[in-house]
């Protein structure tokens, strides 16, 4: 028995925590399950019981609620993760013999080394996205700025800009808003100003979108 193993969990989680804690000092940081090379933007939220593996990045004031995993991938700024959402796992092969990773994987119980790539496709996410709890984003997939993603969907193909979809295979329902104001809203790219600058549009922020409106440049 290792050193390691002789540890308490709740010991090794602690010195985790507090190390993500310290490493990531103006965001708020409630989980020991964060990856040492997870890129985090400021102001951002991790709370109890999420998973984020290494190399995932994620932009500024985005929160992570509890339960979710996020394996890989880039995530924007200003986007909303809901409870146990898992994005971007792992991918098993269908055409080897097995697809159990103890048989081909890094830690296969022959010793012998991996030629197959769990991870060859994180997902692109994009600003201002709200996925739902219990949400499923696959590898390779990438999602529009400002788009919504229904609770317990599961995400198989690209979703455009401002889509809200639902489902199993998860589908275009509507989009947000007309043509003109997406239109506007994306060439705004109004999630790459400072906060200081968005104060200017703090009342925009706070009522509905009218028909035919604008974010000012």
């Amino acid at each position: 028995m290792t050193f390691k193993e002789l540890v308490p969990a709740s010991l090794t989680g602690y010195v985790r925590l507090l190390a993500a804690k310290l490493r990531y000092g103006d965001c708020f940081i409630g989980t020991p399950l964060v990856g040492k090379s997870v890129t985090l933007g400021r102001g951002c939220s991790l709370s109890r019981g999420v998973e984020l593996s290494d190399d995932v990045r994620i932009g500024d004031f985005c929160y992570v609620n509890c339960g979710a995993i996020i394996a890989s991938g880039q995530i924007g700024r200003y986007c909303s993760i809901g409870p146990y959402a898992m994005i971007g796992m792992p991918r098993h092969p269908t055409d080897y013999l097995s697809t159990s990773p103890m048989l081909y994987g890094k830690r296969n119980v022959f010793g012998t080394v991996s030629a197959w790539m769990d991870i060859s496709a994180p997902p692109v996410i994009g600003n201002d996205v709200w996925i739902g709890a219990h949400a499923f984003v696959k590898q390779g997939i990438r999602i529009g700025d400002g788009s919504i993603i229904g609770a317990g969907a599961i995400v198989t193909h690209d979703v455009p800009p401002y889509a809200i979809v639902a489902g199993v295979p998860a589908k275009v329902i509507r989009y947000r808003f007309d043509a003109d104001v997406i239109a506007s809203l994306l060439a705004s790219r109004w999630w790459e100003r400072s906060v200081s600058e968005l104060a200017g549009l703090r009342e925009a922020f706070s009522t509905p979108v009218r028909t035919g409106a604008s974010v000012a440049k």
